[in-house]
């Protein structure tokens, strides 16, 4: 190839020779001159470039925008990406490509290939340089070409500034309060704008661009706030700020400006609107929806009313704390299914499924100010609808409190019956839930469930400890069924005169109710005065069948757990559950008393606890597992299974006389065969060390009979003729006189040869001090009738057909000075009353104590006489005295005398009259409890 140089290609004239060689003349003179060339394919001119070969010429693309030439230079305004279109031509009409081939800055351009248009990828900020050189001077080199041929042009652009339209406007806040008003501030405007402006107009306008009349934007640049023209109780889902600059270039943005109850779709995510109070929002909502509410005290009752609520959830915000509190005047929102009229802080009614999360209910004890029939003050009820609540802490649904505390601290509350924190009471079976929570400060019941189908879980309930006035119950169910557990109940029982029970968890009539789980304390721990069942289970007015009640947790109280009455067609399995601190002064202490209806044909698996358990069968064959404890065990009608389990003491009971019975086995395995049709049947028994029959108790391990007490009784008989009579008295018997006064208590033999009994008495005085002055020789004597005996020999005014051993108590003339108390003296008789044996024999034991510091003697005299035998002596002393001595006093009947010496100073006063309050119990030889009286004896001086 030669080159043209810079010549253009119609300067020259070209000349083929036939042997190959080719002619190049300039046509212009004095400048190429004329050239022959051999071998040459390609002739490059300034415009083009000529093929040898095949003689034609291909022209170069030339640029001609922005100037043309090799270099150009424009300006381009800042925030656009076009900059400008490159264009070229070419003489020889070819195709041509643009491209870029270079410059500082061309990672930041773009070109059309095809248009030629040149574009920036990212528009420039003139504010905010990103050149090569931070300039705003943006370098970058175009080509085109026409795939042989091609020109190219560096082209610098610089980026100018311009005005531009804010771009963002924030607000500081978002939530309007339920005390808004004209005036009240939503929170600080920020506009944000690229150019640094601060100045700009503003208009608020709704979603759909239509002026707003709630909000005006007011204030001054750096200061802009939204406010309120006027209080406002609804608002819309959202409104729009327009921020204008001082060019006129605007920016709109939406906000959500809410109030406290925010309204959500179905879908739980848009908003559709907010409210001042809770009940709007309630109104206005619909099916499914979400009422979400912001922290804050909110005096209000909610109903939510209809199946138009269906689904519907009302929940705090996130992290929100919401209180809901009794207004200052409490008024009807519901009745309930007996009548009575519902007060309620939350009432959900007719509606099904409606959801209650993360609220705090408090009545603030306004329970005074309610309306309507038997009014009844409520946290939270439901009233023929279903759903629940999560996580909802109740308090104060009571009256104002009473004067005075328990005997634990706790505030009294008032006696009326009214004020339950969760009630659900329905026409028909709903469901009903209650996960987490709590309920504390109620008057009455802390739940109250009727015809409710149950799972309450998680639930913590705090009762008023030893109430005096009003017996509150923990969680009450009836005609329910479902599941109730991993609850912790504590501070339930009633202290008070009536003889009332409180029950933890109280149930009646219910139907497949499984129990478990459950975590109860009485307040047996604050006073033992105090009655409480932890679950109390039994038949109202209908029968009680199916669920469970195991694995709980029952401490502090009387009964563990009680069930009673008509228990069918399916029976209730009692299981593992865990029984402590029984009150065992209660008459009723018991860990788990089971006493249903004996005529019933269903079949019952019951096990008790560690501690004394009642545990009663029916007509079928039964289960009956004692567990721990000297447990009451009677299988009543069918073949029973019963184990006493590790109790020393078990006891399984029989109607019939031990004559009626065949009894076969050993303590491990025994059987016990009613011969007597359709009434006990045959039972199998284990680990049951005694069985009581009508007259007869039966020792399993020995084989040996004692008499029962319908032949062995504690009862006050007379005792001599010559002695003062004994005169009724609301405490016990009084005794008259200042001699010798004395009195018998008797317990009858059985006359079979072989059984025998034994007796035993405990004396407990109280902190009286006695003194010579008023009393010098006070005897009591406790006397046990042995029946007629021919051989007695009648003397000193005894009945001659009566034999009688006494205990002789008397305190005798000061010598010394001093004074002293008597307190806990504790006797124990113990003898044989075969009349085929010649042997009579007496364990005795006296634990005197005597107060610390107080000088004085104290002597014990210890004398059995019997008629066999004229003079045994057994002295015995478990505090390990030695001054123990024998005496022998004859009043001309076999007479055990124990008598006390303590010295007292003259001049002192009794403080009297003397009570002393005594416990005569009989027991067997292997000390088995078999009778026992209480008595309270009044000395009048």
């Amino acid at each position: 190839m030669i080159s043209g140089g810079h010549h253009h290609h119609h300067h020259h004239n070209h000349h083929h020779h036939h042997d190959g060689k080719i002619t190049v003349k300039d046509k212009v003179a004095g400048r190429d001159g004329k050239d022959t060339l051999d071998d040459v394919e390609y002739l490059q001119f300034a415009d083009g470039i000529y093929d040898v070969k095949n003689g034609t010429m291909n022209y170069t693309p030339v640029i001609t925008s922005n100037g043309g030439g090799a270099n150009a230079a424009l300006n381009v305004a800042e925030n656009q990406t076009a900059v400008t279109t490159v264009t070229a031509v070419d003489a020889g009409g070819g195709t041509l490509t643009f491209s870029i081939v270079g410059g500082a800055d061309a990672a930041k351009f773009t070109i059309d290939s095809v248009t030629g248009a040149l574009s920036f990828i990212a528009p420039p900020d003139f504010e905010t340089p990103t050149d090569n050189g931070g300039n705003n001077v943006y370098d970058v080199i175009v080509k085109v070409s026409d795939g042989t041929t091609f020109d190219t042009q560096a082209i610098a652009i610089t980026v100018t500034d311009a005005n531009e339209a804010p771009t963002a406007i924030s607000l500081a806040s978002t939530s309007v309060g339920a005390g808004n008003g004209a005036g009240t501030v939503v929170g600080g405007v920020t506009v944000s704008d690229p150019d640094g402006e601060t100045s700009f107009t503003f208009a608020v306008t709704n979603a759909d661009d239509s002026p707003n009349a709630d909000f005006v934007v007011t204030g001054s640049p750096g200061a802009y706030q939204l406010e309120l023209l006027h209080h406002v109780d609804e608002l819309p889902a959202s409104i729009q700020i327009t921020a204008t600059d001082g060019g006129g270039l605007s920016h709109t943005q939406s906000f959500a400006i809410t109030l406290p109850a925010k309204l959500y779709d179905t879908n739980h995510t848009t908003l559709l609107g907010s409210y001042s109070t809770i009940q709007a929002a309630v109104d206005a909502a619909g099916a499914n929806q979400l009422i979400s509410i912001a922290s804050g005290t909110y005096a209000e009752q909610v109903i939510v009313s209809g199946h138009g609520k269906d689904g519907l959830t009302i929940q705090a915000d996130a992290g929100a704390t919401v209180d809901i509190v009794a207004p200052l005047d409490v008024t009807q929102t519901a009745t309930s299914s007996s009548g009575r009229a519902i007060n309620a802080l939350i009432t959900v009614i007719d509606a099904d499924d409606v959801h209650l999360g993360d609220l705090n209910v408090d009545g603030l004890g306004r329970a005074n100010t309610v309306d309507g029939p038997s009014a009844n003050f409520v946290g939270v009820a439901y009233r023929n609808a279903s759903g629940g609540l999560t996580d909802v802490d109740i308090t104060g649904i009571r009256d104002p409190y009473a004067v005075g505390t328990t005997v634990g601290g706790d505030p009294l509350v008032s006696g009326i019956q009214r004020g339950v924190g969760v009630q659900a009471d329905n026409d028909t079976l709903l469901a009903f839930y209650m996960h987490g929570g709590s309920i504390g400060g109620f008057q009455k019941n802390a739940t109250s469930f009727f015809r409710t189908d149950l799972d309450i879980d998680g639930v913590t309930i705090t009762g008023g400890g030893a109430q005096t006035i009003n017996a509150q119950n923990g969680i009450q169910a009836v005609s329910s069924t479902g599941s109730i557990a991993n609850n912790t109940i504590t501070g339930i029982g009633y202290a008070g005169p009536s003889f009332v029970y409180s029950g933890a968890i109280l149930l009646f009539d219910n139907t497949d109710l499984d129990v478990t789980g459950n975590v109860v304390a009485g307040s047996n721990d604050q006073s033992l005065a105090a009655k409480v069942a932890g679950i109390f289970v039994f038949s109202s007015a209908s029968a009680i069948s199916g669920g469970s009640i195991t694995g709980n947790s029952v401490s502090h109280a009387d009964i563990g757990v009680g069930v009673y009455g008509d228990i069918q067609p399916d029976g209730i399995a009692i299981s593992g559950n865990t029984v402590t601190d029984v009150d065992t002064s209660d008459p009723f202490a018991s860990g788990v008393d089971f006493w249903p209806d004996t005529g019933l044909t269903t079949a019952f698996n019951v096990s008790g606890s560690d501690v004394k358990d009642f545990l009663n069968g029916a007509a079928a064959a039964d289960v009956l597992n004692g567990q721990g404890g000297d447990d009451y065990l009677k299988g009543n009608g069918g073949d029973d299974a019963i184990d006493g389990g590790a109790g020393d003491f078990d006891t399984a009971y029989y109607d019939g006389v031990f004559a009626d019975y065949n009894i076969g086995g050993s303590l491990a395995s025994l059987t016990v065969e009613d011969t007597v049709v359709s009434r006990d049947g045959t039972d199998g028994l284990s680990d049951v060390e005694y069985l009581q029959f009508a007259d007869a108790t039966y020792n399993v391990a020995s084989g040996d009979v004692w008499s029962y007490q319908v032949n062995a009784t504690v009862d006050p008989v007379a005792r001599d003729p010559g002695q003062p009579p004994t005169i009724a008295h609301p405490n016990g018997f009084l005794f008259q006189g200042t001699g010798n006064p004395a009195t018998g208590f008797g317990i009858a033999r059985n006359e079979d040869a072989g059984i025998e009994l034994g007796f035993k008495v405990i004396y407990r005085s109280g902190p009286n001090v006695l003194t010579t002055d008023d009393y010098a020789d006070g005897v009591l004597r406790f006397n046990v009738n042995d029946g007629p005996q021919s051989t007695v020999n009648g003397s000193s005014g005894n009945d001659a057909t009566r034999a009688a051993w006494n205990y002789t108590y008397s305190v005798a003339t000061g010598l010394n000075g001093e004074t002293t108390s008597l307190d806990d003296f504790v006797f124990r008789l113990l003898f044989d009353v075969d009349p085929s044996l010649d042997t009579e024999y007496l364990t005795f034991q006296l634990e005197p104590e005597v107060l610390p510091g107080v000088g004085g003697s104290t002597q014990s005299n210890f004398v059995w006489r019997s008629m066999d035998n004229p003079l045994v002596v057994v002295p015995v002393d478990d505090e390990g005295n030695a001054n123990v001595t024998q005496n022998s006093r004859n009043y001309g009947f076999g007479e055990y005398q124990a008598n006390l010496t303590s010295a007292y100073g003259p001049g002192n006063s009794f403080a009297g009259p003397a009570h002393f309050d005594m416990i005569l119990q009989a027991y067997d030889l292997s000390n088995n409890l078999i009778a026992q009286n209480h008595i309270g004896v009044d000395v009048i001086l």
